[in-house]
């Protein structure tokens, strides 16, 4: 006997995420506030490198300082936070709806060990910049040989 799988609730989008994407986004321009479950987006990132450091720039414009949260180890970066969502003037109706709001999340893993300790960053004009240093290859310690 063959039977039909049926899908229900978050189950629905379980399948290619092109195709998910698509529907979203097909439903998010007829009705701005569709969203089928939690809508995360994320932010356009640029990472760079020179000799001593790693820079991490995310273009986060709009979300308040207060709503970012960064986490580091030293091989990987996690930058989240949430944009809120701005509340219409009465009678007013979308008819271009492009802006994500919500969640959003990017998660990085960086290209060569960091000092957690010496991580800084600063969220001017809506760019998010995060100075990463790198490790020294060359730390040294002398060691005691002790006699037994």
């Amino acid at each position: 006997m063959n039977f039909i799988r049926i899908r229900f609730g978050d189950d629905f989008f379980t399948g290619d995420p092109e195709i998910h994407k698509s529907i979203t986004e097909m439903f998010r321009t007829a009705r701005p506030a569709y969203a089928p479950s939690q809508h995360i987006w994320r932010p356009h990132t640029d990472i760079f490198e020179t000799p001593r450091d790693i820079i991490v720039m995310a273009e986060i414009a709009g979300v308040n300082k207060e709503d970012i949260q960064l986490e580091v180890t030293s091989k990987a970066l996690k930058i989240s936070g949430r944009r809120q969502e701005k509340i219409l003037k009465k009678g007013a109706k979308y008819r271009l709806a492009e802006i994500s709001y919500g969640y959003f999340e990017r998660s990085f893993n960086l290209p060569s060990p960091i000092e957690i300790d010496t991580v800084v960053a600063t969220y001017t004009d809506g760019v998010l910049e995060i100075r990463l240093t790198k490790l020294t290859d060359d730390r040294r310690q002398k060691i005691q040989i002790k006699t037994t």
